[in-house]
């Protein structure tokens, strides 16, 4: 079987299929970059927090109380925006009015709650693990506070801030276009 050149769209209009893809992946690289430097951010402060938070003496949990909700408000926004988008070009051109809310709204308790908590919990698993490390090494208090700074953001908070953007993403988008093809009884897009 021949890959198409070519996809039907609505009524007789095609669309190139390395468009449609180049499209597609531009729209991605976008809203993941968007998300990256948003997530980015939240790390670097959580990080200052609860380095902080141990450099005076204070429990590490008063930094992160918030996580959920701060990493909650990134997400929805995200998933609210990709969906639209993604779902809002299948149903382009053609006459049904799709329900974005309700998509929104399904992708964020079946999928969204999930990640916001794993995502948190990550991020306080790492913290404590630098203080683990800093005090078994025996680094003292200015060390382990520098520490948990370099493990929670930095380079491997820019790592792991576009790993979980380009992950939300792809999995929203995906989710936006499986479910507005489907209730539009289309073929597999």
């Amino acid at each position: 079987m021949a890959f198409p050149i070519y996809i039907k769209a609505a009524g007789s209009k095609k669309i190139s299929v390395a468009k449609e893809i180049k499209e597609v992946n531009r729209l991605r690289l976008r809203f993941e970059l968007g998300m990256a430097r948003k997530i980015n951010s939240l790390l670097s402060k959580v990080a200052r927090e609860a380095a902080q938070a141990y450099s005076s003496g204070v429990s590490i949990s008063l930094a992160t109380r918030d996580l959920e909700k701060e990493f909650g408000a990134i997400f929805n926004a995200q998933y609210t925006s990709v969906i639209n988008a993604f779902a809002g070009r299948v149903m382009r051109d053609r006459k049904q009015e799709p329900d974005f809310f309700a998509l929104i709204q399904r992708y964020q308790r079946q999928q969204g709650t999930r990640d916001i908590v794993a995502v948190s919990e990550t991020t306080r698993r790492s913290i404590a693990k630098a203080i683990d490390i800093g005090e078994a090494d025996g680094l003292g208090v200015a060390a382990t506070s520098k520490l948990i700074v370099q493990r929670t953001s930095g380079a491997i908070g820019r790592s792991r801030a576009a790993t979980i953007a380009r992950t939300e993403t792809h999995a929203a988008a995906s989710y936006a276009t499986e479910e507005s093809t489907r209730s539009l009884n289309l073929p597999n897009q």
